[in-house]
C-alpha cells in the first residue's frame, strides 16, 4: 500500500499515521456516499444566476440556522443567493485538527453542519 510505505519512508510517527488513516477511511466512505457538485461537469454549463439557485437551494438552509442569514433570507433574498454562490466552501477537518489559530487574521465565518469543534 503506498500511503503505509510513504509513511515508513518518510518516518511519520505512528499517532499521526493513524489518524490519517482514520481519517481517510472516513472521508472515501462519505464520498462513496455523498455527490459533489464537482462530480457533475454539466453543471459548469449553468449560468451564475442558476448556479447561486442550486447552491441555494442545497446549502440555504444551513445558513438560515444563523439568525443574521435567516434575516438576510426573508429581505433580501437575492443576496442570501449570491452568498451561497460565491462566498460558500466546505472543509472536512480531521480529528485534533486547527480550524484556525489563536492571534490569526479572520477572513470569514464557518458554520458547524456536522461534528462538534473543541
Amino acid at each position: 500500500w503506498k500511503l503505509k510505505r510513504f509513511c515508513q519512508q518518510r518516518h511519520v510517527p505512528n499517532e499521526l499515521k493513524h489518524r490519517v488513516v482514520r481519517y481517510l477511511e472516513r472521508a472515501c466512505e462519505e464520498k462513496r456516499n455523498m455527490i459533489e457538485e464537482a462530480d457533475i461537469k454539466i453543471l459548469s454549463l449553468l449560468t451564475k444566476d442558476l448556479t447561486n439557485q442550486l447552491r441555494y437551494a442545497s446549502h440555504g438552509v444551513m445558513f438560515k440556522a444563523h439568525p443574521l442569514f435567516d434575516t438576510i433570507s426573508k429581505r433580501f433574498n437575492v443576496t442570501l443567493h449570491r452568498i451561497c454562490g460565491t462566498a460558500m466552501d466546505e472543509r472536512s477537518l480531521a480529528v485534533q485538527d486547527p480550524l484556525f489559530f489563536t492571534g490569526e487574521l479572520a477572513v470569514g465565518m464557518f458554520l458547524v453542519i456536522r461534528g462538534r469543534l473543541s
